[in-house]
């Protein structure tokens, strides 16, 4: 049977593409076998190696046999206890003793950020402040160095750890306080003190900043809490030393209540010298009727300063507050901090320090406190030998005292 000729032309194109098909596979087989990657080689089996025999445990006579020929050990020497440092104590000043009773310094002063601190016997430098406090602090007073050409208190330092240190500044690097109790009035004319006699009276030892003087009078402006105010106080009555020891400035009861910030005055609508913003529910005293809208009253700031003054009738409300519910109470303060920036330091190290040792100047080698209890001290220089240089605080300088031990501090 013959075939036709679309036949013929469909099975001639079948045949064409078969042909192609097959030199297509042909072609990628011969490619891959071009660009494959050689076969791993054949890993080598090591060959097992036949286990030694093991070794014959000892028998237990065998056991005994060495124990008995183990040298014996050699008998220990005899202990010889280390050879005491020499420590001369004659030189420790009283204070540096251990016996020594700080409560019997009643005179204070207030340290800011002094220039130079000096020894207390030989007045030779010992440390410079690095940088400024931002809060003074009041130490005892060991000796107030009264009558000398270039006054340089000795002051007792106890509030940085367990050390007593004694250091002496100079004077006019302390604070300005008032020395004795003092009336800070508002005009330079004196004045008959009393109880409402308009001013603030102030205890010893309030910091006031001396502003300038006038006559026996020195003007003084006093920021104490919410308090502000400027007047005289007599020259006298400043100095930079003054005693612990003080009377209540006031024995009266408040019969008002504060409800705004005031402004105190002399007289009803005279000038101002004292502002305060009182916090919330203080009270005062209550002097007399008012006088062309103003009432003359006492506040009581704190223990050491009262300010009397005339102040506007709307700011004080007769009688004081109801007690808060449950007897709580509102309390107020404010938290400071400083971020410390720069590099990092490298960790300090450590000594310990047993009580009664004696802390003595690098240079001058003199006493200038003494350890009260033991503990671990920051280290700076010598951690290894009898005298290792440590840093005690000392009324806010940087110091770097030698650590002596005392054989013969009186306990």
């Amino acid at each position: 049977m013959k075939m036709s000729s679309v036949a013929r032309g469909l099975t001639k194109h079948r045949l064409q593409l078969f042909a192609a098909t097959l030199a297509s596979a042909w072609c990628l087989q011969a490619c891959a076998s071009r660009t494959a990657s050689p076969p791993p080689p054949a890993a080598v089996v090591a060959k097992p190696t036949p286990a030694s025999p093991a070794a014959a445990e000892p028998t237990f006579d065998e056991l005994l046999e060495r124990v008995a020929h183990i040298p014996a050990p050699p008998p220990p020497s005899p202990y010889t206890p280390a050879e005491a440092l020499s420590v001369d104590t004659a030189d420790v000043p009283a204070f540096a003793l251990l016996d020594f009773d700080p409560s019997r310094l009643h005179q204070r002063a207030w340290v800011g950020t002094p220039k130079l601190a000096y020894t207390p016997r030989g007045l030779t430098v010992v440390a410079k402040p690095r940088r400024p406090r931002l809060v003074s602090r009041v130490y005892a007073v060991l000796d107030p160095d009264d009558g000398a050409t270039s006054r340089r208190p000795r002051l007792l330092c106890e509030h940085d750890g367990p050390y007593r240190i004694g250091v002496a500044f100079d004077v006019d690097d302390l604070e300005t306080v008032i020395t004795t109790p003092s009336l800070l009035q508002p005009s330079s004319s004196p004045v008959s003190e009393g109880e409402t006699t308009p001013g603030v009276a102030l205890a010893p030892g309030v910091r006031v900043m001396a502003l300038d003087s006038e006559g026996s009078m020195t003007r003084v402006q006093l920021e104490r809490g919410k308090l502000t105010a400027e007047g005289y106080v007599a020259t006298e009555q400043l100095g930079a030393v003054f005693s612990s020891a003080t009377q209540p400035l006031v024995e009266w009861t408040d019969n008002a209540t504060l409800i705004r910030p005031i402004e105190f005055r002399a007289s009803p609508g005279g000038a101002v010298f004292a502002r305060s913003a009182p916090q919330h529910r203080n009270t005062a005293r209550r002097f007399g009727s008012e006088h062309d809208g103003y009432v003359l009253i006492g506040y009581e700031v704190d223990a050491s300063v009262v300010t009397t003054g005339w102040v506007d009738a709307v700011a004080v409300a007769r009688g004081l507050p109801y007690p808060l519910p449950g007897g709580a109470q509102v309390v107020t303060g404010v938290l400071c901090g400083v971020a410390a920036g720069g590099r990092a330091q490298p960790e300090p190290r450590y000594v310990k320090l047993t009580r009664g040792t004696l802390l003595r100047t690098v240079g001058s080698n003199e006493v200038v406190g003494v350890v009260t209890f033991d503990h671990q001290a920051e280290c700076r220089r010598g951690c290894n030998t009898p005298t290792p240089r440590v840093r005690p605080g000392g009324c806010g300088v940087d110091l770097t005292l030698k650590a002596t031990p005392a054989t013969s501090v009186a306990e």
